[in-house]
């Protein structure tokens, strides 16, 4: 069966930007490890047999594993395949009770890959304004935008953030700042 579904020479899998292991398997007690060729970001426990680290490379690599003992020693050929990282878009801004006439918010989206965040004012043109990242209120009303990335060759596109945002009317109030009606 193995031979079949080709699981004895199946790759082994990492991810760009991710903690990755793997425990080299070996039989008959080795007291020392060593790998070459492994992509660039990991390394090897020469003691334990761990594989670790985070991949700095995307990329497929043929692998040699050397296990020994005081017996002598051994060595496999694996394929070890770094796919391109999985990013994600967050927004930790509190920005309160929007009103007409605040002044323009910068807005701080990040993503975990540490790429650029693209924004898009998808709803709300009479309400607000999107330059770049900064977000003008135009007028009461409400306003829809999506914060997108598109990835490149190490990381792939993050899923889209949308964020909704209600514009209250101004407070009007007189001299003696007692509240008059909204407008």
């Amino acid at each position: 069966r193995q031979s079949v579904y080709e699981f004895a020479n199946s790759p082994l899998i990492a991810r760009f930007g991710e903690e990755y292991s793997y425990a080299i398997e070996s039989v008959k007690g080795p007291t020392e490890y060593n790998a070459t060729n492994l992509p660039t970001g990991l390394e090897v426990d020469s003691v334990s047999g761990l594989i670790f680290g985070i991949p700095t490379a995307v990329g497929e690599y043929n692998s040699t594993l050397l296990v020994s003992n005081i017996s002598g020693w051994d060595s496999e050929v694996i394929k070890l395949v770094v796919l391109r990282g999985q990013q994600s878009i967050s927004f930790n801004q509190d920005l309160g009770v929007l009103s007409y006439g605040i002044n323009p918010i910068d807005l701080n989206f990040t993503t975990s890959s540490g790429l650029p965040v693209s924004l898009d004012l998808l709803d709300g043109n009479s309400s607000v304004d999107l330059n770049g990242s900064i977000l003008s209120i135009l007028a009461p009303g409400s306003g829809r935008i999506r914060a997108s990335q598109a990835g490149n060759l190490d990381w792939l596109s993050a899923e889209p953030l949308y964020l909704d945002v209600q514009i209250m009317k101004k407070e009007l109030v007189n001299f003696e700042n007692k509240k008059i009606k909204d407008i």
